[in-house]
């Protein structure tokens, strides 16, 4: 039978909106070569397109018509699955219900054409088939996305859990009706079927372009975030992310009574590492020392270069003596240090400790810290100095 007019100006619509959204996204990919995985999401639009070709003008090569739209759908369905794990760098462990769900759907389409089987028949197991992928879709994207991509990751997860309920829904009616197994209407009424469910399939193909732009823009906008907040050289907080983390700390510390303590530390005689093995040695220098006290602080903890070869580590519910015990540890760390160029070398620091006091800012608490650092220098360096003996000392000299 002959595809009637409306109908083919409504599937070439479809694949018209299809080319589009693949010349889109093949653009940005050309345009923006960091976004992974575009390449891949157009060709599972391209299957689709085909099988939406194929499954209207059939007439050209009716007996396989119907086995090559459902394997081009399915397969086109598994490798839009397959780009959103990949960009989440999710491992992608389930190539074996993707198969399963190939090799069930076109079994079937050719086991249906060799038996006579209606067509309603075939088609409502590959609504079934979509219906499984989609729901799993969506329950990956929910349950494995990382949070900096939560709202994208929900916007495609609902549009997966949208598209499989619309499929289990027109699938389960015509159970409910009695109308699975019977004789299907004329093959006239069984096109605008089609097409009416392919239209669902190019909208969730939008949503799908449009999640996946949402989720590559936000990826790329965090890692902006990232960069203008970390030191290029020591891969640590600069100072800029240093007082951003210090002042969030500050106000979670001020909504449950929580304390914060600072460890400020220079690394001395700087300079002269810097005159004698020249700044690639200084550079050396830093970025092994700022490794060496990552190591040695806590996941909760935070490290930051807060300026030249001086650093700052903002230490979470710990008190001063907790803060002079860590800075005790760092400093008999750090002497132990070994440089490839220069084996003899021994790094010593000095460092500062106080504790934030409840409601101030982040710059008042970096101040006491900083004078905590500059009197451990000025008290012959390589020892640690809490802002609390200053007062003490200041106390006892005024009496």
């Amino acid at each position: 039978m002959n595809v009637p007019l409306s109908l083919r100006w409504m599937v070439e619509s479809y694949v018209l909106l299809l080319g589009m959204l693949m010349l889109g996204l093949g653009l940005a990919a050309h345009s923006m070569p960091r976004l992974r995985g575009v390449l891949r999401l157009c060709a599972s639009m391209l299957l689709i397109a085909l099988a939406m070709v194929i499954l209207f003008y059939r007439n050209q090569i009716p007996r396989i018509s119907f086995i090559l739209s459902d394997g081009l759908i399915i397969t086109g369905f598994a490798l839009m699955d397959e780009t959103m794990t990949r960009f989440l760098k999710l491992r992608y462990t389930e190539r074996w219900v993707d198969a399963l769900l190939f090799v069930g759907t076109v079994g079937f389409s050719i086991y249906s054409q060799i038996m006579h089987l209606p067509m309603r028949t075939r088609t409502e197991l590959l609504v079934l088939a979509l219906a499984l992928q989609t729901t799993r879709s969506g329950i990956t994207l929910l349950r494995r996305a990382p949070s900096s991509l939560q709202l994208p990751a929900r916007f495609l997860a609902g549009s997966f859990f949208l598209f499989s309920s619309f499929c289990l829904v027109r699938m389960v009616l015509p159970i409910l009706r009695g109308q699975l197994l019977n004789l299907p209407a004329d093959d006239q009424a069984f096109m605008v079927d089609g097409a009416s469910r392919l239209s669902k399939v190019v909208l969730l193909c939008a949503s799908i372009a449009i999640g996946y732009l949402w989720m590559a823009a936000l990826q790329l906008s965090n890692e902006l975030d990232a960069l203008s907040l970390t030191d290029p050289l020591t891969s640590v907080l600069n100072r800029r992310g240093l007082e951003d983390r210090l002042g969030r700390e500050l106000r979670r510390a001020s909504m449950n009574g929580g304390r914060i303590a600072l460890i400020s530390l220079d690394v001395d005689h700087f300079k002269l590492i810097n005159d004698r093995y020249g700044h690639p040695g200084g550079d050396s220098v830093l970025s092994t020392f700022a490794k060496a006290l990552s190591e040695m602080l806590r996941p909760a903890d935070a490290l930051g270069r807060f300026g030249g070869e001086e650093f700052v580590a903002i230490l979470p519910n710990t008190d001063e003596e907790g803060a002079r015990v860590v800075a005790e540890r760092l400093r008999e760390r750090l002497r132990s240090l070994r440089f490839e160029f220069d084996a003899q070398l021994r790094l010593t620091a000095s460092f500062g400790v106080t504790v934030c006091e409840r409601g101030e800012d982040d710059q008042g608490a970096l101040r006491r810290c900083d004078q905590a650092l500059y009197a451990a220098k000025q008290s012959g360096r390589n020892r640690v100095v809490a802002f609390t003996s200053l007062e003490a000392q200041a106390v006892s000299s005024n009496n």
